[in-house]
């Protein structure tokens, strides 16, 4: 197993305030494309939370490349972690045994005041739907990058 698989490719975070600083909109999902070199166990999520914490709700999805769930959160969600932190580890509802490839890491919110890190650069897809909080829908990949909507994040 790979500790962390970081979507977008970044790098171990050295700061608390890579990215840019999101705020969450009720039922959106949000993702980050993450490629993950070698077939694995995958055992759940976390994200970078930005300048609030601590109010909301977040689920983690783990969605493979043509956009169907692989793998989730438990859907009633686990309240967004201390400001400027790495969210605590939250395990998926089962571990999930991956192949290599290309999948997307995405975060759901239940509400519209704590905020999260995105990539505010890149050259991996990156993107977002509106959504009903706890109805994991499948997302509509892209193969671009969008600034500002795909999570810091990673999976373990």
């Amino acid at each position: 197993n790979y500790p962390y698989l970081w979507a977008g490719g970044a790098p171990v975070i050295s700061a608390t305030t890579p990215g840019t600083d999101t705020a969450c909109t009720a039922g959106g999902i949000f993702w980050s494309a993450v490629y993950i070199p070698v077939r694995t166990t995958l055992t759940g999520a976390t994200n970078l939370i930005g300048s609030v914490g601590g109010t909301d709700k977040v689920i983690y999805a783990l969605y493979g490349p043509t956009g169907a769930l692989v793998a989730n959160t438990a859907v009633a969600g686990v309240t967004v972690g201390t400001t400027a932190t790495i969210q605590t580890r939250i395990p998926f509802t089962a571990p999930v045994a991956v192949d290599n490839g290309l999948y997307f890491l995405a975060c759901q919110f239940n509400g519209t005041t704590a905020k999260f890190r995105t990539h505010a650069i890149g050259n991996h897809p990156t993107g977002t739907q509106a959504g009903t909080f706890a109805t994991l829908a499948a997302i509509t990949p892209v193969a671009t990058f969008a600034a500002d909507v795909g999570p810091v994040a990673c999976l373990y």
